[in-house]
């Protein structure tokens, strides 16, 4: 092990970290190529996938420069970061002769002697150049950014706007140059020191430190008065999503403590508080992000996550990091504390104002935030700090964890559990205190909306019953299923082969449903001699549905739908950013086409009808009815087939296009339907849906591994295909 290693992570904690992930178990023997003069600089670790690490390399005999390793389950690559191939102006955005070719025009034809230093690289994502050239004999230093290719038209946009409302003598650094051929955007750089440094500085006085933390809010709040209007928004769900994909780390390394941190996401998910007025936010605010000059002036560094969002989330980042110091920095504490309530203090008196309950939501947020991410970057030696964040988040949440808890039990613990079957199960004859919870057994999460349990309950008779709990953090989900259940088992589905899962019991204040499980095998398992039955039951099933006069309290409503796509093509964007023009592009062209061939809503339909929610067997039911609505009969058909050609070429195969078009002409022959116009921009829209659950693996898509890029370009190719027939 090398010593620049080393001083990060000692030769056992390597070879454990390589046990915990397949992505990670060549890491060993990656980090053994490394030379004692580099200096591990950044870490991106994405579980089932790969792990990035970018080292300094400082040695005296070579320009500064940084060199790259990606560890995957399949090996390891090393590559200077020159070759970086999601920045592809990087080489000449390094090369000084054209640079100074750029930089003549801007600063006048003296310029000469051009010194190009990187100083801050994050592989397939930005590298951060500094620029020092002697003009008319003075030295002028500059900051250039490259930014990867598909960030670049949005921050760019953002970096000229801000800079015409808060430059050059406003907040942010005077912007030089925008260089769209190279993704760069070029700074004038700031001299002084960080104002982290300042809060941190035990040879200052107390007063000073609070002092600064007092300019940072006002500094905070005169940047969330521009008025600049920037191409990107950041809002509750976008930070729900952020911090779900986090927890992956955190639960490969410390199972116990991500279900902490999957139960205070959870009771963040069932507490958004309501939407505010979007201001113009920094995204990563924090006392590091700014620096102080010679003159006391304040200027905000590092706009690469400028966005629209709630005044609250950047307060909040700023408060999370200074806990952070205070939890690393014990002996800072008391300082620290008194800088928090400054800083909130210098807010105030500079116009800024937001709500207590959305400022503890947003804190509570970025506490967690802070912590997942320590895992993320495998910063081991914080790792036995991480509690105490989790510690300070919980305490937040607590006015609303405690009415959550007391609405809900933990759904595995069998003892919590029975007394409340008892309850909900008296009113069915089973009698109070009778029954008792074996066995609960989790079948799916979708974090910070529902579980499924399994419950094995024995009565006074000790013979086993089961029964399967959904669990929502939404309690108006919970009563929709509720009423589709009763409504469509007292319905259509009441007799015969073809069924949904009985209700049992609903309970409002838990926001959980029971319910009879569906009997049989799932269509998607089936082998091929047993799947043309399997997509015929499917077909005669929503047959029934489609021909029903059952009451349903909601319908299709295109205008939702399109938002709804529109941010699922932005959640692919995020996971993958090679992917986001076409997502987006796929979101956008199908809401033309459903506007162009739009259907009155006219039948029941189940929305989310897939061969993974359809059983048979003696008897054929379908599940997780709570979509059901009225709308356009295509959109189930077109739902199915797209599923099924997505599953069934690892299931099927080559036989998949037969038992797509069976479905297909069974359902027809029982209707008489033939396609409006509908069943393409239907498919489309689910083919997107599979990229989206392919991003965040939910869904069907739960389960997937490695190489997701590649699965999500297919579903965006198959998805904008359909559009083009």
């Amino acid at each position: 092990m090398s010593a620049a290693v080393a001083h990060r992570w000692d030769v056992p904690t390597v070879d454990w970290l390589a046990t915990r992930d397949p992505a990670l178990a060549h890491l060993p023997g990656a980090l053994a190529t490394t030379s004692a003069d580099w200096t591990l600089h950044d870490v991106q670790w994405s579980p089932g996938e790969r792990c990035r690490l970018d080292f300094q390399v400082s040695a005296a005999a070579l320009p500064p420069r940084f060199v790259a390793l990606d560890v995957s389950e399949a090996g390891w690559s090393q590559r200077d970061y020159r070759a970086d191939p999601d920045l592809p102006g990087l080489v000449d955005a390094c090369d000084s002769e054209a640079v100074l070719a750029r930089l003549v025009p801007l600063v006048g034809a003296t310029a000469t002697n051009l010194r190009v230093d990187p100083v801050r690289y994050r592989s397939g994502s930005r590298c951060v150049l500094r620029y020092e050239v002697e003009v008319a004999g003075r030295a002028m230093a500059m900051f250039a950014k490259v930014l990867h290719r598909d960030d670049f038209p949005d921050l760019a946009t953002a970096a000229v706007r801000v800079d015409a409302v808060a430059g050059p003598e406003g907040v942010v650094p005077q912007l030089m140059a925008v260089w769209s051929d190279v993704g760069v955007v070029a700074s004038r750089a700031v001299d002084g020191v960080s104002l982290s440094t300042v809060l941190n500085d035990r040879r200052l006085t107390v007063t000073d430190r609070v002092a600064a933390a007092g300019q940072l809010g006002v500094v905070l709040a005169a940047f969330a008065a521009q008025p600049a209007e920037v191409p990107r928004s950041w809002t509750c769900d976008d930070q729900i999503v952020s911090l779900t994909a986090l927890a992956q780390p955190v639960r490969a390394v410390e199972p116990a403590l991500a279900d902490r941190f999957q139960a205070a996401v959870d009771v963040l998910a069932s507490s958004r508080p309501a939407s505010s007025a979007l201001v113009l936010g920094h995204g990563g605010f924090r006392a590091g992000q700014v620096v102080r000059g010679r003159g006391g002036e304040l200027t905000i560094l590092d706009l690469d996550g400028v966005c629209r969002s709630d005044p609250a989330r950047d307060l909040a980042a700023a408060l999370a990091h200074m806990e952070w110091q205070a939890v690393k920095f014990p002996q800072n504490r008391s300082t620290l504390e008194l800088a928090q309530r400054q800083f909130l203090s210098g807010y105030g008196g500079a116009g800024g104002s937001c709500a207590v309950e959305v400022l503890r939501w947003w804190r509570a947020a970025s506490l967690l935030q802070v912590a997942a991410r320590r895992y993320r970057r495998l910063d081991t030696a914080d790792w036995p700090l991480v509690p105490h964040l989790l510690d300070a988040a919980e305490e937040l949440l607590a006015p609303v964890a405690r009415t959550f808890e007391r609405a809900n039990v933990d759904p595995l613990d069998v003892h919590e559990m029975t007394p409340l079957l008892n309850q909900a199960l008296a009113g069915g004859g089973a009698g109070r205190g009778g029954l008792v919870v074996t066995d609960a057994e989790p079948v799916s999460s979708a974090p910070g909306r529902r579980r499924v349990v399994r419950y094995v309950v024995r009565g006074s008779d000790s013979t086993p019953m089961s029964l399967v709990g959904k669990w929502y953090s939404d309690g108006h989900r919970a009563r929709l299923l509720n009423d589709h259940l009763r409504e469509l088992s007292q319905g259509p589905f009441r007799h015969g082969r073809l069924r949904v899962p009985a209700p049992v019991a609903y309970l409002p204040a838990h926001q959980l449903v029971l319910y009879r499980p569906a009997e049989g095998r799932v269509v998607s398992e089936l082998d091929t001699a047993e799947a043309s039955r399997g997509v015929r039951d499917a077909a005669d099933w929503l047959v029934a549905l489609h021909t029903s006069n059952v009451a349903l309290p909601r319908a299709w409503d295109l205008d939702k739908e399109a938002t709804s796509t529109a941010e699922w093509a932005s959640t692919v964007g995020g996971y993958h950013r090679g992917s986001a023009e076409r997502a987006s592009e796929l979101a956008s062209r199908w809401a033309q086409a459903a506007r162009a061939v739009e259907v009155s809503p006219t039948v029941p339909i189940h929305k989310d009808f897939h061969a993974g929610h359809v059983f048979v067997g003696a008897q054929t039911y379908a599940i997780d009815l709570d979509e059901a609505r009225y709308g356009d009969p295509a959109l189930d058909l077109a739902h199915f087939c797209v599923y099924l050609t997505w599953h069934g070429q690892r299931q099927w195969g080559q036989h998949v296009e037969a038992l797509r078009n069976e479905f297909l002409e069974h359902y027809a022959a029982a209707t008489g339907w033939a396609d409006s116009g509908s069943f393409a921009p239907y498919s489309a829209y689910t083919w997107l849906k599979i990229a989206k659950q392919i991003a965040l693996r939910s869904g069907p898509a739960r389960a997937m591994g490695a190489h997701r890029d590649d699965a999500v370009s297919e579903a965006l190719t198959r998805g904008l295909s359909w559009l083009d027939r």
